[in-house]
């Protein structure tokens, strides 16, 4: 089953980037929610490599605020689309090549989210 989701990907200062993803009641509320992470990254000096809303069937635990980067130690590999993403697990760095100017564009990540049953 699909739902609604807000996809952040951001950049560390290791050069890594760590992914984010958060279920969303509708689309709307998902574009005013990625609307506000924005501001929010825009207050901090930062920005966001990827803030996109889509459809996913991937379940994964809860995103908590705070949780250090050395936490994010779950691997993904992310499409990024004209309109939309696909995120699927890894097992290791090396079953992932990014291509971030590709077409779809790929990204390797990690996150302090780990995949639900």
């Amino acid at each position: 089953m699909s739902f609604h989701a807000l996809l952040l990907l951001t950049a560390l200062a290791d050069g890594d980037i760590r992914m984010t993803m958060s279920p969303m009641e509708t689309a709307e509320a998902c574009e005013s929610q990625r609307e506000v992470v924005g501001q929010i990254l825009e207050a901090q000096g930062s920005e966001a490599v990827v803030s996109r809303c889509g459809q996913t069937g991937l379940r994964l635990t809860p995103y908590i605020h705070g949780v250090p980067p050395e936490a994010a130690t779950f691997l993904y590999r992310v499409e990024v689309g004209e309109t939309g993403f696909d995120v699927a697990p890894l097992d290791a760095p090396a079953d992932c090549t990014p291509a971030p100017e590709a077409s779809p564009a790929v990204y390797c990540v990690r996150s302090s989210q780990r995949v639900l049953p």
